[in-house]
């Protein structure tokens, strides 16, 4: 059998990852059309193990350096810098469309809520919170996505 080098390796990693994230990405939408919002059984244990591997391989392959060659490095730099341009950018368009949906109604806040200061506080902070995990669990899929996306188009 023959041996696998480190660089190899790397690469198949990242399309393992890939794979696993569009895995998880046709989950999450088939869940939202069917409307089951909770798996149970073997979906379950699959679900859960496939989102944590989507998070696990790329955050390793973010950081091991020694398994890329020049050009795998030259694709890493690439990725890294779109990755950092969409986590600054990304976040204007949302709140834009977050502030029109609170401005023509979409989202209503009704304004006798029964919420104290206090309460309103503790969920502001509850909410920043929860966006920066989701954005912490999404930077892995960015990052694969961006990689395989570089990787194509130095392909061509």
């Amino acid at each position: 059998m023959a041996r696998i080098n480190r660089h190899d390796l790397y690469y198949r990693l990242i399309d393992i990852s890939f794979v696993v994230q569009l895995f998880c990405l046709a989950q999450f939408f088939v869940r939202i059309v069917s409307g089951r919002v909770f798996l149970s059984g073997a979906a379950k244990s699959v679900a859960v193990t496939a989102f944590v591997l989507s998070i696990l391989i790329p955050a390793i392959l973010i950081f091991c350096r020694f398994m890329r060659d020049d050009f795998s490095e030259q694709l890493w730099q690439k990725t890294a810098g779109s990755v950092l341009k969409c986590l600054v950018i990304l976040p204007v368009p949302i709140a834009f469309f977050v502030s029109l949906a609170l401005a023509t109604g979409t989202i209503h806040i009704p304004p006798g809520s029964l919420l104290t200061d206090s309460e309103r506080t503790t969920g502001a902070i509850n909410g920043i919170i929860r966006s920066m995990v989701v954005l912490w669990l999404l930077t892995p899929a960015l990052f694969t996505f961006t990689f395989q996306w570089h990787r194509w188009r130095a392909s061509r």
